[in-house]
């Protein structure tokens, strides 16, 4: 629960199997509580409204989160209510249920509802319910969006093909594998200009990635093809060549490509591929950039 003017920031949590008599099974958060919930998976609550979190006169943001096999009468992910300003970017709602209304969200509220990069699919009996003012919901995969007045700009209708999808065993939810396959239409499809733009994705691999041929962040919790591996150790040797050394013992791992930025750290930072195919190490691999400048900063990634 997130009481009176709290601003509490929860990241990289897990809030699963949860049953409240009223509302908010998941998360319970009222008056003018500025929650801040990043990398977090809502699942399995059930509540009379707001199965996964119910919202009262607040102002949270949701990122990078997968509320996901919530249920309640009304909003079984999410209910917001009267004056809660909601923003949720990059996660996915799915396999939700409500009995009422508002399988995905039930909105219930007189200010900004903001939903950009998201994916909504598979909550019963609908995504998203407006009881109030629509809200703005943009560049997401909306299962039976098409037509309804809410629906905009670069908003999809249409398969996300997750890797596998959830389902309800009776009252018993399936969770599924929402990583996106190669063939969904939600890769390259969100906007690399939402306000709440991560650096990093669900999995804490890089937000933005060249999923096919353009640089655009995905829809949902999950970038496509973004696999980077952790770099153990970067030592300078002279004035322009630095050494890295990074760790992988993935099976079948056999090469890797070195990426450069030197852009100031963001969301939206541009990589330039410094050298492909370096051959693995085995465990341990070593690399060393004979073209850094001795001024500046440098980032660096390593992807297979």
């Amino acid at each position: 629960m997130c009481s009176r003017y709290d601003d509490p920031n929860i990241v990289n949590c897990k809030i699963t199997g949860n049953l409240a008599n009223n509302s908010g099974g998941g998360i319970y958060c009222y008056y003018y509580s500025n929650l801040s919930l990043t990398n977090c998976k809502i699942s399995g609550n059930l509540a009379e409204n707001g199965g996964g979190i119910y919202f009262y006169k607040c102002h949270p943001k949701i990122t990078n989160c997968a509320i996901i096999g919530n249920s309640a009468n009304n909003g079984g992910g999410i209910y917001s209510y009267i004056e809660s300003k909601l923003v949720i970017t990059n996660s996915i709602i799915v396999g939700n249920a409500a009995n009422n209304d508002g399988g995905g969200i039930y909105c219930d509220s007189t200010t900004d509802q903001v939903i950009t990069n998201c994916i909504l699919w598979s909550d019963s009996p609908n995504e998203i319910y407006v009881s109030r003012d629509s809200p703005i919901v943009s560049f997401s995969d909306v299962q039976g969006g098409t037509g309804e007045t809410w629906f905009g700009e670069g908003c999809i209708d249409a398969d996300p093909c997750f890797v596998a999808n959830g389902y309800w065993d009776g009252d018993t939810w399936v969770e599924g594998d929402y990583h996106l396959t190669a063939v969904s239409p939600c890769i390259d499809a969100g906007t690399n200009d939402a306000s709440e733009l991560p650096l990093f994705d669900l999995d804490g691999n890089l937000r933005i990635w060249i999923g096919r041929i353009s640089y655009r962040v995905d829809m949902g919790a999950y970038e496509y093809g973004s696999k980077t591996v952790g770099i153990s150790n970067i030592r300078v040797l002279g004035t322009v060549y630095v050494e890295l050394t990074w760790l992988c013992s993935d099976e079948g791992v056999t090469e890797f490509d070195v990426w450069y930025s030197d852009e100031e750290l963001s969301a939206t930072m541009m990589w330039n591929l410094l050298e492909g195919d370096v051959p693995s190490g085995g465990v341990e691999t070593m690399y060393v950039d004979t073209t850094a400048s001795s001024a500046g900063m440098r980032y660096y990634k390593v992807s297979y």
